[in-house]
């Protein structure tokens, strides 16, 4: 209704998420497990769905993030502008590795980059596909940080006096590979100055690009809501007892079920995004002839490349997005 005021007709809304490992959780994997495993079972019995004890700072968290999501939104509508939309690549491989070191550097796909000129003058606007794991900080630190896409907007902002955007691309065990001199620097301040080096160093690329390419004002999207039979039986407990917040439906036959969707966006019948769930592997995305035909899993991935999938369309990958943020 809020849309139908301004008489504006929306082709869809999509909501993603950065992947930092010392950001905050949206599906409750890392809180208060032994009080869901000792709790979950008589919930389940009684039906009860309300936050289990203690755990209602992160139930808060997540109904802020949803209710901001929805105000960014609403912003985003309001301010619209008319303008040119340019597409170009960057290679970003020098500063990506794959940590399982089945991917060799010259074979990490390049980075997406959208560029948005407004007809007004106003800032311009950068949205980068980047597949990359944001995890500058060690597993262990209780720190909340937005890694390095801090430091990559801050610099965009400072140099150029634009805006940035980055959506999550391929990332599955792509991380950084970055030299930093941490000389003198207590452990914090040296995980600090890591992901600052690197989210400089990925600016620096972005803004070097060539954003030649005009896109035609086109734009193409399709969603799909599907359920997923899950094979993984561990999977499927932690749902049922709610070690995640995931959904799991079951059947007429008993068959457990998990609700998710797809997209796929498109712009100027020249660059499209696959929009996927969780995080994406580049391997199933790019296809296995990156990795000497070996899937995350040691089989052969039986399908093509998805970056080759509509003719004439270079095809990119979104993780993260719209569910399993």
């Amino acid at each position: 209704a809020y849309f139908e005021d301004l008489d504006v007709e929306i082709a869809s809304i999509n909501i993603s998420a950065t992947h930092s490992h010392s950001a905050l959780d949206t599906q409750g994997v890392s809180t208060g497990f032994f009080t869901k495993l000792a709790l979950a079972g008589v919930y389940n019995i009684f039906g009860i769905d309300a936050s289990y004890p203690g755990l209602e700072k992160a139930d808060e968290f997540k109904s802020h993030f949803i209710n901001e999501s929805a105000l960014a939104v609403i912003d985003a509508i309001e301010d619209m502008e008319e303008g040119s939309l340019y597409y170009g690549t960057v290679d970003c491989s020098d500063i990506i590795h794959d940590k399982r070191d089945l991917i060799a550097k010259e074979d990490i796909p390049e980075t997406a980059v959208l560029y948005f000129v407004p007809a007004s003058g106003s800032e311009a606007t950068y949205l980068a596909d980047i597949s990359c794991h944001p995890t500058s900080f060690s597993a262990s630190n209780g720190l909340v940080s937005s890694d390095y896409i801090y430091h990559l907007d801050n610099y965009i902002k400072a140099n150029e006096g634009a805006n940035f955007m980055m959506v999550a691309g391929a990332l599955g065990q792509l991380s950084r590979d970055i030299e930093v001199d941490e000389t003198g620097l207590s452990e914090w301040e040296a995980m600090g100055a890591s992901a600052k080096t690197l989210g400089e160093a990925f600016a620096r690329l972005i803004l070097g690009g060539d954003y030649s390419e005009e896109l035609s004002p086109v734009l193409n999207v399709k969603h799909r809501d599907l359920f997923i039979t899950p094979e993984n039986s561990i999977l499927v407990l932690a749902c049922e007892v709610k070690l995640v917040n995931n959904k799991v439906f079951v059947d007429e036959d008993g068959n457990a079920m998990m609700p998710t969707e797809m997209g796929y966006v498109e712009f100027g019948n020249r660059v499209g995004f696959a929009l996927f769930p969780g995080e994406f592997y580049p391997e199933t995305f790019w296809g296995t002839e990156i990795t000497g035909n070996a899937n995350w899993d040691g089989t052969q991935w039986q399908y093509g490349s998805l970056f080759e999938s509509v003719e004439g369309v270079d095809v990119y990958c979104i993780s993260l997005v719209n569910d399993e943020i």
